[in-house]
């Protein structure tokens, strides 16, 4: 008899786990695209390639970027006698002026011709910089140690202002899958919590990570580890047990 009712206390205590259908998602989605604009000359990654951080992607045709900063730099080189003639017109006239030779309204006129050309110099070294910054954008690189996923340049393609956002290459962080299940009324997770994913028939450590309301339905987010080397996919079928 008291081994009946130690059972049926033990029986009592135990929790029957729960599976919950879940669908698997990339962890961690970013988006790498070209800042500035131009034609698709090369391609170095496609999906499935794990890149890393400041590899190439893909880049673009360097030659307008190179003659643009090419340039600039003539531009610059060809203010710098002028700057110097303003230069030195400007302190000759401060001389006559302290000799009291030169008015003040004539040493003003030197100042602000020598200033003038400065201005044009400065204006000329932030465009060649600019540039510079262009030319750099035109090679892009991956921002970490990422999974392609996805790939939407093909070489020739015209990178403008209005396909900018909208083609890209989508990374993920390796060996990082997220779930996503819904919770019926009667089931509750919690922030954090340690549970399962069941991805055809293997077992993965998982906690949960997020909890929201979509559409009036519950839903629930969970985050686990695996090899990088295993192919999981997003979209893929999965058990959540908790």
């Amino acid at each position: 008899m008291r081994s009946f009712l130690i059972l049926v206390l033990l029986t009592g205590f135990c929790a029957q786990a729960v599976e919950v259908d879940a669908t698997l998602d990339w962890a961690n989605r970013q988006l790498a695209g070209f800042a500035v604009t131009g034609v698709v000359q090369t391609m170095t990654v496609a999906p499935g390639y794990i890149v890393k951080k400041d590899q190439v992607l893909a880049q673009l045709d360097l030659t307008p970027f190179k003659l643009h900063t090419k340039k600039q730099l003539a531009l610059i080189n060809g203010i710098k006698p002028r700057l110097f003639d303003a230069k030195q017109n400007f302190s000759q006239a401060q001389e006559l002026y302290d000799r009291t030779v030169l008015s003040q309204v004539e040493l003003q006129r030197a100042e602000v011709q020598y200033q003038g050309v400065e201005a044009e110099q400065a204006a000329a070294r932030a465009e060649w910089e600019l540039a510079i910054w262009q030319q750099q954008q035109a090679i892009l690189r991956a921002p970490c140690e990422c999974l392609v996923v996805n790939n939407q340049f093909l070489p020739g393609m015209v990178i403008n202002h209005e396909n900018q956002i909208s083609t890209s290459i989508e990374l993920v962080v390796p060996g990082l899958m997220n779930a996503e299940l819904l919770l019926e009324k009667d089931l509750q997770l919690l922030l954090q919590q340690s549970v399962e994913v069941n991805v055809a028939g293997k077992k993965y450590p998982a906690k949960v990570i997020a909890l929201q309301v979509a559409n009036g339905k519950r839903v629930a987010r969970v985050q686990f580890k695996y090899d990088a080397s295993q192919k999981l996919y997003a979209g893929q079928q999965a058990k959540v047990i908790f």
